[in-house]
């Protein structure tokens, strides 16, 4: 074959074997897109027995059944000098329908605070969290939590709250 020949030939050939493979492309169905949501919530309850607390927290699913928050808590006695104030990451599981959230997650946290009013605390520990929400609008849940934080000095409390984001 002549050398003026292969270069018409060569062009041709890569312009074929494109147009096919984009040709190809256009049966490819559409992926689902994966869910993302993304929500913040605010918490009030007791916590280790005696302290009144509130929880701000900001979260995001990002599949089907992972979800990731990061949280600040703090609380304190209402009569009393103990106080604690933590921050972490938590990772863990749920469960969603239209109208109900479910999740467990745990984590790593910082906590510190003045315990039995004269000892200062400071440790990294383990957050745990379980909750359930019910979702009643577009951008609004209730929720319920079981939270608790395993250090020296562990602690556990439940907590109602209202969660405000992209929740359907």
């Amino acid at each position: 074959m002549k050398k003026q020949h292969l270069v018409p030939l060569l062009l041709l050939l890569t312009a074929a074997f494109t147009a096919a493979g984009l040709w190809a492309q256009t049966f490819i169905p559409e992926q689902a897109k994966k869910p993302f949501y993304l929500w913040g919530g605010v918490q009030i309850g007791a916590y280790g027995g005696n302290m009144a607390v509130m929880e701000c927290s900001l979260s995001a699913q990002f599949s089907r059944k992972g979800y990731a928050s990061v949280y600040w808590l703090g609380g304190s006695e209402p009569f009393g000098n103990d106080s604690v104030n933590e921050y972490g990451f938590m990772v863990g599981r749920c469960f969603r329908t239209r109208s109900t959230f479910t999740g467990a997650a745990a984590g790593l946290g910082i906590a510190s605070g003045w315990i039995r009013s004269s000892q200062w605390q400071q440790g990294v520990g383990v957050p745990l969290k379980l909750e359930g929400s019910l979702i009643v609008g577009r951008s609004v849940a209730f929720s319920m939590q079981f939270h608790a934080f395993i250090w020296k000095r562990s602690s556990a409390g439940v907590s109602l709250g209202i969660q405000l984001g992209k929740m359907r």
